[in-house]
């Protein structure tokens, strides 16, 4: 959508909320009711937005300048902190293409171990000798996680249009009940509460696998295309297992 589109839509929203308000009635009531209790939404979810808007647009002198001071709200409400037009670019393989995947990944940081593990986050975790045995990245290193471990990624950028990730994983020791769970982790609108989100949980097996690659989805709220964000993966141990986790591969880019 070309930027006067975006304009004539917003601005059209603009209006129609004007409208909806100059209808309403003079004075609510003492309780302060909201002249849509027709509709069932009680007046916390119907009330802030249309009086947001209708701020903006008297404080404004011109039609483009509410829009602009409007569409600024709505994308922040959308898309959250930290975001951007794209991805960085980055060196892509099909990694996967022998498990029937040929999409384009690129190598999280720090995700052979190779050099240890800048930026990640450790709890009863740490780079071991052994790697993954089909030899993807070559080395000779990947990240234990011990019961009740965990790994967390640095930040990485995410798009939009390709939200999927990739990894290496084997269960070391523990029974068939263990599982390792894998979470995102992204922060809220205003860049203060971090939200987990379940994304998956790999059963225990003992030889190296390559998991399924684990779509972002819904989960995180990148849902205007050309939008990036910025996530951490989330690598728990459940249970009584030990586990291995190597060459860690995101799919930002491109198919």
């Amino acid at each position: 959508m070309s930027s006067l589109e975006t304009d004539e839509h917003v601005g059209l929203f603009v209006q129609r909320h004007q409208r909806s308000l100059s209808r309403a009635p003079a004075a609510a009531d003492a309780r302060g009711k909201s002249s849509h209790e027709h509709t069932g939404i009680t007046d916390t979810e119907v009330t802030n937005m249309p009086g947001t808007l209708l701020s903006l647009s008297r404080r404004s002198r011109s039609r483009r300048g509410a829009t602009a001071a409007v569409l600024s709200v709505l994308v922040a409400l959308i898309v959250g902190p930290g975001v951007a037009a794209a991805c960085p670019a980055a060196r892509t393989s099909e990694a996967f293409a022998q498990f029937g995947d040929d999409a384009s990944y690129a190598l999280a940081p720090g995700g052979s171990f190779e050099e240890g593990t800048p930026g990640w986050s450790l709890r009863n975790a740490k780079v071991a000798p052994g790697n993954e045995s089909y030899n993807i990245v070559p080395g000779s290193h990947s990240l234990a996680i011990e019961p009740s471990g965990a790994a967390v990624t640095p930040w990485l950028c995410i798009s939009g249009e390709y939200p999927a990730f990739r990894l290496f994983a084997r269960q070391r020791t523990g029974d068939s009940t263990a599982r390792l769970a894998v979470s995102l982790r992204w922060l809220d609108v205003l860049g203060l509460v971090s939200v987990d989100h379940r994304v998956g949980s790999l059963p225990g097996r003992p030889p190296w696998a390559p998991s399924p690659a684990l779509e972002y989805g819904d989960s995180v709220p990148l849902w205007l295309p050309g939008t990036s964000g910025a996530v951490q993966l989330v690598f728990e141990s459940s249970g009584n297992g030990t586990w291995a986790i190597d060459d860690v591969f995101i799919d930002p880019y491109s198919r």
